[in-house]
């Protein structure tokens, strides 16, 4: 039996390559659906294996209470408590538990991910440890093949292979290196092949970390190689490497020239990073242009600021401070208190800081991080203190470096989870001392004889629980979202609702992801009288998700975009209802543009220019520095008509010429293009000279700046360049009969201006 549940763990470790596209979020749903059936396999078989040899498994139990005193051991499993209290207390309760398919995580996530690190110290042994870290490396070489299939494809950008996101690859290449220096280390002298194999993998690692040119992990890779060195320079005294018979190296003194020579590699790399030789190296090419105005680096900054205003007790109560929102509750304190500047560099909604430090924070409060910065602080103790084989000692200081500086950037995913845990429960395996070698104390004797007595009550709870969810919540959304995409994939209205029970009923974690892409499917389709029934219950279905988890603005404002489509074609009450979800978006995020403009829309929609007023300069007021402010601003203004042309012009041809200005929507962009197709055309009609030439220049730097639009296809290039031209060529000619007082008008572009953004 003791072989069966090692083996149901041992299929962990193939988690990173597990991908399904017929289901959403094909690189997250699959991964969490061989999580939880191992996890749950393994508590239940525990389970039948307790009642068939009760001394055997209550002996099993015994032994693994001395992981329980182990520092690490209590940290982990106090930073899962104070996890659980967080989501009794979250602002989203459902959310916080089960999370969504998009993550895989919330509480029930995390509970699965502790269960692997408890039920590994419970049946693991050196040589199944062994084991698990060969698979991985078996994992390792199958990812870093497909990242070089990647770069044969003459597709490559930065490698994702099976997790499907390169940064992540990154974190799963960090711990190849991790089983690679394992392997070598506790592999036998007979095992040559191993011994070569894990060899090549921690080269290979390294390789594959560079190839998904992650500038996190690059660092975390180099903090773990200069932790490691500096290992050996503090604990290499006396240490001496024999290369030959006459020649033996001095492990303290080959560290120390080790880190100097370190330092001064990144100087020289500071220094000439300009090079054109830098940008030909995979990874390293994303650092020579690094700044402090980089946009990554800038949203990072808006984000941690975002982070510490979420938890300041002055504004948000001393609970929040103490226990934070709730797992997978980040996005709405960061809507809460949106920072506007963000949109200067992008458009996107976080639902993580992109630091592990402040998503715990956030998540989970002060109580939170202290447990969790406890994890750490008992590793690298465990490590320089405890763990006295260097053959261990080292790989767990250099991964646990590079993790803990690589999380500093991004955070965990359902990917990196299982190493993570696996990296702890190692740590807290090979440092824990037997336990006839503690000092006996009477409670924890009587704890120790206790625990046996109530497994006959808690294996059979934690067997059904872990039944239950993977029924209810995993194999039901699964089975959902599969249904959800194949009924999608044929294009169909009658297949849609013919199946639509079979995806949305009955209610679980998932809808909130399915529900929302059936809306926005349907939401193109409001014009077409055929499409009705389909769009109404896609509206109906969201607004039943919305009534349970009124929580993202996200939701709310699309069912708020469908009502005031609905309404412009007269549906009675439509418009009310539009701006009622409009408010409560608002109300969710009431620094955002997005909800401005929508409120703005509907007051103009009406032609209450005041009010539209209202919201717009309240908006351009929040960021008058943003780019998409303006361009928002304008095309709101420009709906009033000519009276306001040159002051929307004005302020369009200021966002355009921002060098950072991000316009990549084909519907913003023919936005843009309209506005500036009507005021040439007015100012054309009129005669006046001097704001047609202002037209075209802004026109003009429109174009140019989307000639260089990255992933833009080759009929938006050709349309790009021959407005770019055609502008061109209508400026230089007026320029040459500048003095004539006649415009033709007929050489202009013309194109419909919509009635909103």
């Amino acid at each position: 039996m003791k072989t069966i549940l090692r083996f149901s763990l041992f299929s962990l470790a193939f988690v990173p390559l597990l991908v399904n596209f017929d289901t959403l979020f094909p690189f997250i749903f699959t991964k969490t659906l061989l999580i939880r059936t191992a996890i749950t396999l393994f508590w239940v078989l525990f389970a039948v294996w307790f009642f068939m040899k009760k001394a055997e498994v209550s002996s099993l139990v015994s032994d693994g209470w001395r992981f329980l005193k182990n520092p690490l051991y209590i940290a982990t499993a106090l930073f899962i408590l104070v996890m659980l209290v967080s989501t009794i207390f979250s602002v989203d309760p459902y959310k916080a538990f089960f999370g969504d398919i998009e993550r895989g995580e919330g509480f029930l996530g995390m509970l699965h991910f502790f269960s692997f690190f408890v039920a590994s110290l419970l049946v693991f042994d050196k040589k199944s440890w062994l084991t698990f870290f060969r698979l991985t490396l078996i994992t390792g070489v199958i990812l870093l093949a497909d990242s070089f299939k990647e770069i044969i494809s003459g597709e490559f950008v930065r490698a994702q292979s099976f997790v499907g996101n390169p940064t992540f690859t990154a974190g799963v290449f960090l711990f190849v290196i991790f089983s690679a220096l394992l392997v070598f280390f506790m592999s036998g002298k007979k095992e040559f092949a191993w011994r070569i194999f894990s060899f090549l993998m921690i080269f290979g690692g390294t390789v594959g970390v560079f190839l998904t040119g992650t500038r996190g992990a690059i660092l975390g890779l180099l903090a773990g190689t200069a932790l490691t060195v500096l290992y050996f320079a503090v604990k290499g005294g006396g240490v001496y490497i024999k290369l030959s018979r006459k020649l033996s190296v001095n492990v303290r003194m080959a560290s120390i020239i080790l880190l100097a020579l370190g330092v001064l590699s990144v100087g020289a790399f500071v220094i000439t990073r300009k090079d054109s030789v830098w940008q030909k190296i995979p990874g390293v090419d994303r650092f020579t242009h690094l700044s402090l105005d980089d946009p990554t680096l800038q949203t990072r900054l808006i984000s941690a600021g975002v982070s510490l205003r979420a938890i300041n007790p002055v504004d948000n109560g001393a609970e929040r401070l103490l226990i934070g929102y709730g797992w997978d509750n980040f996005n709405i304190a960061y809507n809460k208190h949106y920072n506007p500047e963000y949109m200067k560099y992008e458009n996107l909604w976080f639902d993580r800081a992109h630091d592990k430090l402040l998503d715990v924070l956030v998540m989970t409060g002060v109580l939170g991080l202290i447990a969790y910065l406890g994890m750490w602080i008992s590793l690298f103790y465990l490590a320089f203190r405890k763990i006295h084989e260097k053959t261990y000692a080292i790989p767990i200081l250099f991964f646990g470096s590079a993790y803990f500086v690589q999380n500093l950037f991004v955070f965990d995913q359902i990917s990196t989870y299982i190493p993570f845990f696996a990296f702890l429960a190692f740590a807290v395996f090979v440092s824990s001392v037997s336990d006839s070698s503690l000092p006996k104390k009477r409670w924890a004797s009587k704890l120790k004889n206790f625990i046996p007595k109530i497994l006959p009550y808690k294996l059979p709870v934690l067997a059904v629980f872990f039944a239950f969810s993977l029924v209810f919540y995993t194999f039901i959304p699964y089975s959902q979202s599969i249904k959800f995409v194949n009924a999608l994939k044929t294009r169909s209205a009658k297949v849609v609702l013919d199946k639509i029970d079979s995806f949305t009923e009955p209610y679980n974690y998932a809808q909130s992801t399915i529900r929302n892409r059936l809306l926005s499917t349907a939401a193109p389709l409001v014009s077409n009288p055929q499409m009705q029934d389909l769009v109404n219950k896609a509206v109906e279905l969201q607004e039943e998700f919305v009534s349970r988890e009124p929580y993202d603005p996200r939701d709310i404002s699309i069912l708020s975009s469908v009502y005031r489509a609905k309404a412009s074609l007269g549906e009675p009450g439509a418009y009310e209802k539009a701006e009622e979800y409009a408010l409560l978006a608002f109300k969710l995020s009431p620094t955002r543009q997005d909800h401005f403009y929508a409120l703005a829309t509907l007051s103009a929609d009406k032609g209450d220019f005041a009010t539209m007023q209202k919201y717009a300069g309240e908006m351009l007021a929040g960021s008058p520095d943003v780019p998409r402010t303006k361009i928002l601003y304008t095309s709101l203004i420009t709906r009033q008509g000519p009276a306001r042309f040159i002051e929307a012009m004005t302020i369009l041809n200021s966002a355009v010429g921002e060098p950072r200005i991000k316009v990549t929507q084909q519907q913003e962009i023919g936005t843009i293009r309209a506005m500036y197709d009507t005021y040439t055309k007015y100012f054309s009609t009129i005669k006046d000279k001097d704001n047609f030439i202002s037209a075209l220049d802004g026109a003009i730097k429109l174009e140019a700046n989307l000639e260089n639009r990255p992933k833009a296809s080759d009929k938006e290039n050709i349309e790009t360049s021959n407005r770019l031209a055609e502008f061109k060529q209508l400026k230089k000619k007026f320029l040459r009969d500048r003095k004539s007082t006649r415009l033709n008008s007929s050489h202009i572009p013309l194109s419909r201006m919509p009635s909103s953004a």
